[in-house]
């Protein structure tokens, strides 16, 4: 090798990425060669020097700006397709669509007024049938009266 070791050469040998026939001829220039001999020693400070330094994560604003550089500029059905993923419509229309199911079961089996029974026609009907000796109790929530209500209304057929 004539020439002169070029700076990618050089970090390619510091690697170890260089083919064997490359690898031999720059390390027989290196040894002819002491402006490329001192060259190759800043090099390998240099890398020697970055390896030591810590390893910090790289500012959230410099990523953001990057990102924002690295995205393609969409057109409005590329982003109309970007909103079908299941993340970002999905996920709301189910709960949604969730929170609606729950509510209509909730209204639907709400008890309406045919399901209850007006407490005054309730106690006049109990007078009735305590007038009549159909009740045998006085207290309505003592009494067992189907039975002798069905003997009743059998007999007036």
């Amino acid at each position: 090798m004539n020439e002169h070791i070029t700076g990618e050469t050089f970090t390619a040998y510091i690697d170890g990425v260089l083919t064997d026939h490359a690898r031999d001829e720059a390390q027989f220039h290196l040894e002819a060669c002491p402006t490329c001999a001192a060259e190759m020693g800043r090099f390998q400070e240099i890398k020697i020097r970055y390896s030591r330094l810590p390893k910090r994560p790289a500012p959230a604003a410099l990523l953001a700006r990057l990102r924002h550089l690295e995205a393609p500029r969409l057109g409005w059905a590329e982003r109309a397709r970007t909103w079908l993923v299941p993340r970002t419509l999905w996920w709301p229309a189910s709960v949604f669509a969730g929170v609606a199911l729950v509510s209509t079961v909730f209204f639907v089996n709400r008890p309406g007024p045919a399901d209850f029974v007006d407490l005054d026609s309730l106690l006049v009907a109990h007078s009735k049938y305590q007038g009549e000796s159909l009740v045998p109790h006085p207290d309505i929530s003592q009494s067992n009266y189907s039975a002798r209500l069905a003997s009743f209304y059998r007999e007036q057929d």
